[in-house]
């Protein structure tokens, strides 16, 4: 009687943070909202010493772990539309599959960064009745040689700001910028395939992987 109670409790505070966020129309605002809030009350959730482990307990961590994770996502996807939208359009539009893929094996929890994003990959799989615009591939190619250190910290520098100090911060870094790296990397084997020669006026997906790697150590990030 007392665990049923405490659970329609858990859950009306829920609902009731959800209902408190429709308030914020900016989607991108809502999102921040969310994850903060969930976050505060996963480590209140997680620093909380018990005599002995509950299993409904250990679920309500699950159940905040997946909500965060879940507002994460669509915080992360707002960051790479705002300051990389061509390459997300240009993806979206000609590798959706390719790149899903590549998001599916880094979420799998492959090792190392090495296992998952390989430049020749011979098995990727390229829509070949696509009709590439050219022209917008190099416009992309420019945007990312001039700027993409630059971009990537400015981001990282928005995300500090906003969740400096939790435990979200990592969380949201680490999303960031290996979805950037996921992103980065079927653009960069499409356009091989397509484009074989113009490859060497691209950055090495290798350059990235070492500059996302340098990043993850800088935060402490597994």
């Amino acid at each position: 009687m007392l665990l049923s109670r405490i659970i329609q409790l858990r859950n009306s505070f829920f609902d009731l943070i959800k209902r408190s966020s429709d308030e914020i129309l900016v989607e991108k605002e809502k999102n921040i909202y969310l994850i903060n809030a969930f976050d505060m009350i996963w480590s209140s959730f997680s620093s909380v010493q018990v005599a002995f482990e509950k299993k409904e307990f250990e679920n309500d961590l699950v159940t905040l772990e997946t909500r965060t994770n879940n507002y994460i996502d669509h915080l992360v996807e707002s960051y790479m539309k705002e300051f990389f939208l061509n390459l997300v359009d240009f993806v979206k539009k000609y590798a959706r599959e390719d790149n899903e893929a590549e998001l599916k094996k880094l979420n799998s929890g492959a090792e190392n960064l090495g296992d998952v994003f390989v430049e020749n990959n011979p098995h990727t799989k390229l829509n070949e009745n696509s009709q590439i615009n050219f022209k917008l591939i190099e416009n992309i190619n420019a945007e990312l040689n001039d700027s993409w250190i630059k971009r990537i910290e400015a981001v990282k520098g928005e995300i500090e700001k906003i969740f400096g100090g939790t435990n979200a911060l990592k969380l949201v870094i680490k999303k960031f910028l290996t979805n950037f790296l996921a992103y980065y990397n079927t653009f960069f084997k499409y356009v091989k395939s397509f484009y074989p020669g113009f490859s060497s006026s691209m950055i090495p997906v290798h350059q990235i992987m070492k500059e996302i790697k340098n990043n993850m150590k800088k935060y402490n990030i597994s």
